[in-house]
């Protein structure tokens, strides 16, 4: 059971590193000799956090919905043992729980980037 987490961490770890060569958060190429820290959204900082708090929402969606899958696989290949349905169970509740907890939270960082942004400029 271990080896199939290790694997798993180590192919969503990858994955990451892949993704982040097509993350345009931050284009240094245009921060340079820069005093307004133009981040490539026409230096506006805000902007630019929102992209990245954004990129890390859509990483913790995908986490919580990999758990739920996985908690679904814990049951389906439970083969009648109750301790294993108990664990995928708990497995699937917790999911379920980090993806209310992960929307609500971005809605909550949306509307006080959004607040931010109206008082800033």
């Amino acid at each position: 059971m271990t080896k199939l987490m290790k694997t798993s961490f180590y192919s969503v770890a990858g994955l990451m590193l892949i993704g982040l060569n097509t993350v345009n958060a931050i284009d240094l190429k245009k921060t340079q000799g820069s005093t307004t820290w133009d981040n490539g959204t026409n230096g506006a900082f805000i902007d630019t956090l929102n992209n990245m708090l954004w990129y890390l929402v859509g990483l913790l969606y995908f986490v919580a919905v990999v758990f739920a899958l996985y908690g679904g696989f814990q049951i389906l290949t439970a083969g009648w043992d109750e301790e294993k349905v108990k664990s995928g169970k708990t497995t699937l509740v917790n999911a379920v729980i980090g993806l209310v907890v992960i929307f609500l939270a971005s809605i909550i960082v949306n509307w006080i980037i959004s607040l931010a942004s109206t008082t800033i400029k």
